[in-house]
């Protein structure tokens, strides 16, 4: 059962969050979507810096040890990282392995996989083709202490430094929010006098899971026996593997506007599908008043018992300051003695639980602990629990009491669209009921709604002082098509399913509470003055909520109004008052890492591309905007009409009648140089071309107007232009568009490997009228628009050199003889020899390890997100440098023969498949870009057997390029 079953991989370290802090202030309306000052809502109109300036003067202020100074760095106002992004990631080792049962025996630090890395990623973003796409924090309601979520979208274990010199064990997809389960305000008793305390003693646990077809084994994996543990038991009953990790610790802030740091730990196990994914599994116990313990879930089995205490011990206090890039070191944890496990009814013994396994030896466990069970295990299923130990008097009393029947959903966040005439916009969210830790129907669930009245500051009733439970009532909560109400009942099935369907009826955020038990209910009179505050409970004066089964809603405001405006008055000036201010006002980390949303020169130029990132179909993943997920549907409208009526501005371009248009290696480290920088050249050249030819047809707007003309069909507007912007087929010119960007790619690599050897970029001139005699490719390039000539052109140039037989050994321009050592008259020649090059000769690289290339990750294929979503296009060795070769030839440079990095990663990019010198024989094969099926080998003999000895070539049925190459 998830972390409770073998095999476990514990891992602990740091986790980094830059979760933008500006909506947290306080004075934000989430009714409305607009900021406040004392006077009101601030001006949409006004620029960005003045409501800035309002929120430093506002304060108060502080100072890195969080004591009020006027003059202090800090501003509470804005939080300490108003420039937040949005990112989440790990650095995390694997601490130890445990592979066989026992109580803590089974556990050992020999394996392979003990001190390699854990890691998150965001989702493969196909409009930029990017990897290093990062894991995200936000806010679902940022007026709340209990809803800061994580998203990732592929999570990798088992690398050691780069993934492409040290493979990862495996990487696997991540689906959907992980919301924070088992929040805790209290992990740390004493922070210090800060005034961020709360947030320095906040605790969190997340939890996902990824189901087998989503996970890729790699090479990493062979010699781990844990590895092959956890891969045999997907493969043999488990439905996936599940990542638990708790947060805490958080390090204080030394400077504004810097990384936040936290404790990370966490357990790599199997999964099963009866399990939720974002919520431990087993049994959930949970404290009674004064108890030094707080949440955890048990297992109980005939030999053994399981405890989860990831987050349930406390600490007393922690070290006031720490080292930069370290936390803090934690204080003495707070136990309760040798612990019991009995039943409730009976008081039968269950387990008995050494105070040192739980404060000593769960350390290395991640809070996992395993002890022998005793004989009232036989009772266990039948009757409820209570964990027995010693109380801060030191007298022997209950700490934790079961909650028999739990209600919970994997969809425990969600966010609504405000309902209209012509859509109720309602979600149906699957809930899953469990008694004693086994899904199991419960005859009625109750759901009621609590509204957050600190997220409605400009409403004087709902979010007064005296606002009341019912004041405000964002839902309407429905079961099997009954008719809308404030709260509802649900069933569910025999095997605990059921659902309840949710409708945005007033913009805001709510606790929906999910029970099944009479007189489990936040403790407060409804009608009382002040009651919504005190249910909703932000700060846990109650200690209710941490364990009870709810959801987090937000009801985005109602925008309709937006859909009134003509779609042809759409301009810059009301998008940026409806939907770009408010994230300028409340954030800086758009102008501060990318560009002023307030900068229409900027916005017009990525208009599409803002579309696309905010476009709804994209909402689940990990690259859509705005990170805090929060743009309504009309506004996303609102949106799209101002791209369309920007492409509407441009117009058919004007057309002019077209004008007529051996044995050698690399040895020196001036050669490798000079054909570096011919490689560049060349690049340069062919994007150039590239570019050309993709200008050289209409954009979709000029396309819209030949549609209009009636010079063109639809169909021929969508072969050439795609849909306009707003999905990813933008036709033959976003093709022509994205094969030219891999092009700048290739370039990026080449140079990173010339200043890897300590020479300067190389950024060449392009003369066409004189570049075809300073290149030795036998095919004059020339700039010219798209046409059959131009593609037979680029079909040649990038093919294999035993697919163009006429061009193949056709004589190259003259040259000096010392630049003509080395000879190549294809691509494909071009890199096989720099590749053999690097490895030959020595001492090529000055640059200090972790010091070459940058943070270039654009235009790259999904395969390598999959198996090296860390790559940057670095070179500083000479593996990196032959992986960066690699890279080029498979993205199709030629067909070049490659070797073990990329050997899995077979195929091309999109753009490459469709635009690409391919012939229609030719197949992408493991260990080179493209072989020759074996009835088309150029080097068959004449009775139609393949001509090359009995290699790898005859024994796949296929004859590599560079082999047919070799038999001419």
């Amino acid at each position: 059962m998830s972390v409770f079953d073998l095999p476990r991989l514990h891992f602990a370290g740091v986790a980094t969050t830059r979760l933008p802090t500006g909506p947290r202030s306080g004075l934000v309306d989430l009714a409305t979507h607009r900021v406040l000052t004392e006077e009101g809502p601030f001006p949409a109109e006004r620029p960005a810096d003045e409501y800035h300036a309002f929120l430093d003067a506002r304060g108060p202020h502080f100072d890195e040890q969080g004591r009020p100074d006027p003059h202090g760095a800090f501003s509470a106002a804005k939080g300490c990282d108003f420039e937040g992004n949005g990112h989440f990631s790990l650095d995390a080792q694997v601490l130890s392995v445990e592979t066989a049962p026992g109580a803590g025996g089974g556990r050992t630090e020999e394996d392979p996989l003990v001190g390699s890395s854990v890691d998150v990623w965001g989702h493969y973003n196909p409009y930029l083709r990017t990897t290093v796409n990062r894991a995200r924090i936000f806010d679902l309601d940022p007026a709340s202490r209990w809803t800061t979520a994580l998203m990732a979208g592929r999570f990798g274990l088992g690398r050691r430094g780069r993934s492409h010199d040290g493979a990862y064990a495996f990487t696997g997809g991540v689906k959907g929010v992980h919301p924070p389960r088992w929040v805790h305000l209290d992990h740390i008793e004493e922070v210090g006098d800060h005034l961020l305390a709360p947030d320095l003693r906040y605790s969190a646990v997340h939890q996902f899971a990824m189901e087998a077809a989503e996970l890729d084994w790699l090479p990493g994996a062979a010699g781990s026996p844990a590895a092959e543990a956890l891969r045999g038991a997907v493969l043999h009953g488990a439905d996936g593997v599940v990542v638990q990790f708790a947060l805490d610790n958080r390090a204080t802030p030394r400077s504004p506007n810097a990384p936040a740091r936290w404790r990370v730990r966490g357990t790599v196990a199997p999964w099963y599908s009866e399990e939720l994914r974002t919520c431990p599994a087993g049994r959930l116990l949970v404290p009674v008043a004064g108890s030094p313990l707080r949440h955890m879930t048990v297992r109980v089995a005939r030999q053994e018992v399981g405890l989860n205490m990831v987050s349930a011990v406390r600490f007393a206090s922690r070290q006031q300051r720490c080292a930069d890039g370290a936390l803090h070191r934690l204080g003495p944890p707070l136990g309760a003695g040798d612990l019991e496990l009995r039943t409730v009814a009976t008081d039968r013994l269950v387990a008995r639980v050494p105070q040192a396994a739980y404060l000593e030896g769960a350390e290395a466990t991640s809070g996992l602990v395993t002890v022998d069970a005793e004989p009232g295990w036989c009772v266990a299923e039948e009757e409820g629990l209570r964990l027995v130990g010693a109380a801060s008097c030191g007298e022997r009393r209950t700490l934790l009491t079961e909650r028999e029947t739990t209600i919970e959903s994997d969809q425990a966040l969600v966010v609504l669209q405000h309902r209209s005439p012509e859509s109720d916009h309602a979600v149906r969210v699957p809930l899953r009921s469990f008694v004693r830790g086994r899904p199991a129907p419960v005859g009625a669930v109750r759901v009621r709604q609590y509204h957050n009245p600190r997220a409605l500051p400009g409403d004087p009733v709902a979010g007064g002082p005296a606002a009341r439970v019912g004041d405000a009532e964002p839902l309407g909560l429905c079961h099997d098509g009954a008719a809308y109400a404030s709260q509802c009942t649900v069933r569910t099935d025999e095997r605990g399913n059921g659902a309840v369907t949710l409708r945005g009826e007033r913009a805001g955020t709510c606790r929906v509470l999910l029970t099944a038990e009479p007189h489990t209910e936040p403790s407060v009179d409804p009608h009382a003055p002040g009651s919504a505050w005190t249910a909703y409970d932000d700060g846990d004066a109650l200690g209710f909520w941490a364990g009870a089964g709810a959801l987090a809603v937000r009801v985005l405001p109602d925008d309709r109004h937006l859909d009134e405006v003509p779609r042809g008055e759409v301009d810059f000036a009301l998008v940026q008052r409806e939907v770009f201010a408010y994230y300028e006002y409340t954030s800086s980390f758009m102008r501060a890492e990318v560009f002023s949303l307030a900068d229409r020169c900027k916005v017009e130029t990525y208009a599409a591309l803002i579309a696309q990132m905010c476009d709804p179909v994209n909402a689940s993943k990990t690259y859509y905007m705005p990170p805090s997920r929060d743009l309504s549907e009309a506004k996303t409208r609102l949106l799209v009409a101002y791209l369309r009526n920007l492409q509407a501005r441009d117009r058919p371009p004007v057309t002019l009648p077209a004008r007529a248009a051996t044995e050698s290696a690399i040895t020196t480290r001036g050669e490798l140089w000079h054909t570096l920088k011919q490689a560049a050249t060349l690049e340069l050249a062919v994007m150039l071309q590239y570019l050309y030819a993709a200008y050289s047809l209409p954009t979709y707007g000029a396309g819209l107007t030949h549609v209009r003309r009636g010079t063109w069909t639809p169909r021929q507007l969508e072969l050439v232009c795609g849909q306009g912007g707003t999905t990813l087929d933008d036709g033959v010119r976003g093709s022509l568009l994205g094969v030219a960007r891999e092009e700048m790619i290739h370039f990026l690599l080449v140079n990173n490997i010339i200043m890897a050897m300590g020479e300067p970029f190389h950024l060449p001139v392009i003369d066409f009228a004189t570049l075809n005699t300073e290149l030795p490719v036998p095919l004059d390039l020339a700039l010219e628009p798209l046409s059959i000539g131009s593609l037979q052109r680029y079909i040649a140039l990038e093919q294999p050199a035993a697919s163009v037989p006429v061009l193949h050994g056709a004589s190259a321009p003259t040259g000096t003889p010392e630049r003509r050592r080395f000879t190549w008259s294809t691509i494909s020649e071009l890199y096989a020899g720099i590749r053999e090059g690097l490895s030959r000769v020595p001492d090529l690289f000055l640059v200090e390890r972790g010091r070459g290339g940058g943070e270039h990750h654009l235009f790259l294929r999904e395969t390598i997100d999959t198996e090296n979503p860390d790559y940057q296009l670095e070179v500083d060795d000479l593996p990196s440098a032959l992986f960066a070769i690699d890279v080029i030839t498979e993205q199709g440079e030629g067909g070049a023969a490659v070797t073990a990095p990329l050997r899995r990663a077979g195929g091309r990019t999109p753009a490459r498949r469709r635009l690409r010198g391919r012939s229609p024989t030719s197949t992408p094969s493991h260990g080179s870009a493209n072989c020759w099926p074996r009835s088309a080998c150029p080097a068959r003999t004449d009775d139609g057997s393949c001509g090359t000895p009995p290699t790898r070539c005859c024994a796949t049925r296929r004859c590599t390029p560079a082999k047919a190459t070799a038999h001419r």
